[in-house]
């Protein structure tokens, strides 16, 4: 069945500014670092955006008695329909509830029941296995405690009116200052797209 979601575009941005005497501590690429920054808060911001559209979609499926036990993850991977052609899944939880899956244990050698590898040295991904099933994780520091969402990312939709833009002044105010302004900016709307694209999961 086809239908229609409307995603309208929203704009947001940051604005910093740092002194022109940056330029003279070569090699040093502060300015750089800065513009870099700004880009890296501008995808959290975008992160966040996804969290809130996903939460309040009416496509969501909604899961509300799924404990963080042992059965968690074989309930949650075998309990969950994939839709052809959107991609794997993927797990995103929040760093306590982690903590509470790794602190699972097994009932007769009382071993830690899941084994958590994270994927990089962030230590914000990686992969959960327990016995023959695992799944891909993110750690969402947005996600409430209690709360995680699984399934599908190829299910929600972000298109962005435009790339992510870092742009620079030294004129006006900045140049009586000697200061130069750095501002990042994105036009861009989220949505999930398809019905049971994604579930939300929650602990009594």
């Amino acid at each position: 069945t086809f239908n229609y979601v409307d995603i309208n575009p929203a704009e947001w941005g940051i604005l910093d500014e740092i002194s022109k005497q940056v330029k003279k501590q070569s090699p040093l690429d502060y300015q750089g670092a800065i513009e870099d920054s700004a880009v890296s808060a501008l995808r959290d911001f975008a992160s966040a955006k996804i969290l809130t559209a996903v939460q309040a979609s009416s496509l969501k499926q909604a899961i509300f008695s799924r404990a963080l036990d042992q059965n968690f993850l074989r309930n949650t991977v075998l309990g969950f329909r994939p839709i052809k052609g959107k991609g794997a899944c993927k797990l995103y939880i929040s760093q306590a509830d982690l903590a509470t899956l790794g602190a699972v244990r097994g009932t007769n050698e009382k071993k830690a029941l899941y084994e958590i590898t994270f994927a990089d040295e962030t230590n914000t991904a990686g992969t959960i296995k327990e016995g023959g099933m695992a799944v891909s994780f993110r750690i969402l520091d947005g996600l409430t405690d209690g709360t995680q969402l699984y399934g599908q990312p190829g299910t929600i939709d972000m298109p962005m009116w435009g790339n992510y833009e870092v742009t620079t002044d030294e004129g006006g105010d900045y140049f009586k200052r000697s200061m130069i302004g750095i501002k990042g900016t994105q036009t861009a709307g989220a949505d999930l797209v398809a019905k049971n694209g994604m579930q939300v999961i929650t602990q009594a």
